[in-house]
């Protein structure tokens, strides 16, 4: 079961949000409906980086398997901070776009130590992505919880272990058969 947060692709078919969504994915590519945002700041607050650093900085995510472009996107008003768009080839909730951004964050020690900047990813494609995990991460640990404490309530209102047991596994069947339900018809 995939675990997220909706996208322009959620939406009625009728809606301006999802006509848009396709049209863009239509027009320019599925990764233009999910950018990512790369933000690299100078290590040295005082000395924002030189335009080659920058662009050193763009070749070397533009390097990374599965993206699609990268362009500058915006400099604060020191220079210290820039911002990179990072269009990935996939859609935002594609298996592609995920390893992206485990690459570029795999990768960016070596950028900052190469370059002089700390870089760091974000934008909401990153943010489902992150929620993705984390949701993934604790689910069984929520289910276990969730099955233990039902458990222990059923055996001290029932004294009794069978009946509690039977309850236990009947909801733990229930369970799996709705995230079954769930995947097949919405994934």
């Amino acid at each position: 079961m995939e675990l997220g947060l909706p996208s322009g692709a959620s939406y009625h078919p009728d809606t301006a949000q999802r006509q848009n969504y396709q049209e863009v994915n239509r027009a320019f590519g599925p990764g233009y409906d999910g950018p990512l945002m790369v933000v690299a700041r100078s290590m040295d607050p005082g000395h924002p980086p030189a335009p080659q650093t920058l662009a050193a900085v763009a070749r070397d995510l533009k390097a990374t398997k599965g993206t699609d472009s990268v362009s500058l996107a915006a400099l604060n008003s020191t220079g210290s901070t820039a911002v990179f768009g990072l269009v990935p080839r996939d859609g935002p909730h594609d298996e592609g776009t995920k390893q992206l951004a485990t690459a570029v964050r795999a990768k960016s020690r070596d950028m900052s130590a190469a370059h002089g900047v700390t870089l760091g990813i974000t934008g909401f494609t990153a943010l489902a992505i992150d929620v993705s995990d984390r949701l993934a991460d604790v689910l069984p640990l929520y289910l276990l919880t969730v099955l233990g404490l039902s458990l222990v309530v059923l055996l001290l209102v029932f004294r009794s272990i069978l009946v509690p047991v039977l309850a236990t596994v009947g909801f733990l069947l229930s369970v799996a058969a709705t995230f079954g339900a769930t995947t097949a018809v919405f994934q």
